[in-house]
C-alpha cells in the first residue's frame, strides 16, 4: 500500500497528539505548519523526502519550540526545559511503532531560531512504512 506525503505526515501528527510528549508541552501540534510569534512551546511536522522505491521510507523534521527565559534583559536558553523535553523527544522517536509504520530517531539538535527569543529541539525521524 503506497502512501503520501500528507498521509505519512497525518500518522506521525496521530502519534506526537496521543504521546506524553504533546501533554508536556504549553502550545499544540501543528502539521501545517506553526503560526508566528506563538510565544508557546510548539510541535511542528515536516517531511523532508519520500522514497517509494522498494519499501517506502520517509524523512520527517519534527521540530519542538521552546521559548527562552530571560535573564538582567536579555534571553537566555532554557537549558532545563529543552534538556527534559530532548529527553522526552528521545523516548518517543527513538523506537515507535504505530499505525504500520515504524519511527526512529536519526538525529537530534538544539539550535537557536532565527529572529525570535526561542530555541528549537530538531528530532530528524525516520518513518518506515510496513507491509501490509
Amino acid at each position: 500500500m503506497m502512501i503520501s506525503d500528507i498521509d505519512i505526515k497525518d500518522v506521525a501528527y496521530r502519534l506526537v497528539s496521543g504521546s506524553p510528549l504533546k501533554g508536556m508541552i504549553s502550545g499544540r501540534v501543528y502539521k501545517d505548519g506553526r503560526p508566528m510569534n506563538s510565544g508557546k512551546e510548539d510541535i511542528a511536522i515536516a517531511v523532508l523526502a519520500g522514497d517509494a522505491a522498494q519499501s517506502q521510507e520517509f524523512a520527517l523534521v519534527i521540530n519542538l519550540f521552546v521559548p527562552d527565559g530571560n535573564r538582567v534583559n536579555d534571553s537566555v536558553e532554557s537549558t532545563k526545559r529543552l534538556r527534559l523535553l530532548c529527553s522526552e523527544c528521545i523516548k518517543t522517536f527513538e523506537s515507535a511503532h504505530f499505525e504500520k509504520v515504524w519511527f526512529h530517531l536519526d538525529s537530534q539538535r538544539v539550535m537557536k531560531a532565527d529572529d525570535a527569543d526561542e530555541h528549537f529541539i530538531s528530532n530528524k525521524v525516520i518513518a518506515d512504512v510496513c507491509c501490509g
